[in-house]
């Protein structure tokens, strides 16, 4: 039988988890990871996903997230659900399904929010957090400080740093864009154009870039914030693509030489682990899970500084020897620790400290 976008078999699998947040239509970095989950056929998992929110009306996001609900309440109490949190409002909303179906279900989770950790020292917020959290079976987080605050929220609930699927298949990684310039090297932005992502460090940036190296390429993929300023629109729109899917980023990635992300919150970005996987050196700023990312594959800079930016690219620019090491760096790890079957095992040891 099908309810919603679930299929139901008949032969029970060695595991079934059904993956519950934000639309998969739409653009972001927790809609890419449940985008991982919905397509991929794992060797000893069945997943699936409900959709529990969309950025759409009042009206349509109360009829998306009560189908959610009834989606869930519908599965076999055989059948566990992973919710995908973020901060805030994704802890009322998914955290309320989350709640209910514990009383009947494992219910794990994932944290993802790039602000989780500092809305927790919120005592409201904190005691959303808490109550939500306590009920779980397990908790999975992206980054040392998002650990140390679930632990202190929910002492008795296992927590594990859980990293995001890799949406790179083993067949696809490291290859080349047809047509692409070789000769003019390309630096690659994707995410939301705002202030939370730099997107005004970049700019800011990027004159010095070609300065240095007057064929530099910039470009930036993503939806436009509503914060972006209006003095900077003129600019980004001079070497924005596009709100372009997340299947769509792999096309700009596969050649470039670069990818940058000057954010200034972040839990452990989608789009850097996609380049990781087609070997494209890092540029990032020393927040959240992205230090740990760029080890070996590229270069750390601090938040709100453009000139070690620019001097950051550059760097990477003007060396070849240094590009083509991390490359192969950003290859290997990813094969360690992103690939299909890295995060099955890490899915599986996951379910089972439940």
């Amino acid at each position: 039988m099908i309810i919603g976008r679930i299929v139901v078999s008949e032969k029970a699998p060695l595991a079934r988890v059904v993956h519950v947040g934000p639309s998969v239509a739409q653009v972001g970095g927790m809609e890419t990871v449940l985008q991982t989950y919905d397509q991929r056929d794992w060797t000893g998992l069945s997943t699936s996903v409900v959709a529990s929110s969309a950025r759409v009306g009042l009206i349509d996001q109360a009829r998306i997230f009560v189908a959610a609900l009834r989606a869930c309440r519908a599965l076999p109490s055989t059948v566990a659900i992973h919710c995908h949190l973020s901060q805030k409002g994704s802890f009322i909303r998914e955290g309320m399904i989350a709640v209910r179906e514990a009383r009947r279900r494992k219910v794990f989770a994932t944290i993802h929010g790039s602000s989780f950790v500092g809305t927790a020292q919120s005592r409201f917020w904190s005691k959303v957090y808490a109550f939500v959290l306590r009920r779980l079976s397990a908790i999975g987080v992206l980054n040392n400080a998002s650990l140390q605050e679930a632990q202190r929220l929910a002492p008795e609930v296992p927590v594990v740093v859980l990293p995001n699927p890799g949406p790179v298949r083993s067949w696809d990684r490291g290859t080349s864009v047809v047509g692409n310039d070789a000769a003019r090297p390309r630096v690659v932005f994707a995410g939301r154009l705002g202030f939370r992502k730099g997107i005004d460090v970049l700019v800011a940036a990027w004159p010095s870039v070609v300065k240095a190296i007057p064929d530099a390429e910039l470009v930036l993929l993503g939806p436009v914030d509503a914060d972006l300023p209006e003095s900077l629109a003129r600019t980004v729109n001079a070497h924005h693509a596009g709100a372009v899917p997340s299947s769509e980023v792999g096309r700009f990635l596969n050649g470039a030489a670069c990818a940058v992300l000057p954010s200034r919150a972040e839990g452990q970005p989608m789009f850097l682990i996609e380049a990781m996987g087609r070997g494209v050196p890092m540029v990032v700023t020393n927040v959240g899970g992205m230090p740990g990312l760029a080890d070996g594959t590229g270069l750390v800079v601090e938040v709100d500084d453009p000139d070690a930016l620019a001097h950051a690219i550059v760097s990477i620019l003007r060396s070849p020897t240094a590009m083509n090491e991390m490359r192969a760096t950003a290859l290997a790890r990813y094969g360690r620790e992103f690939s299909d079957e890295t995060h099955e095992r890490n899915l599986i040891a996951f379910y089972s400290l439940g």
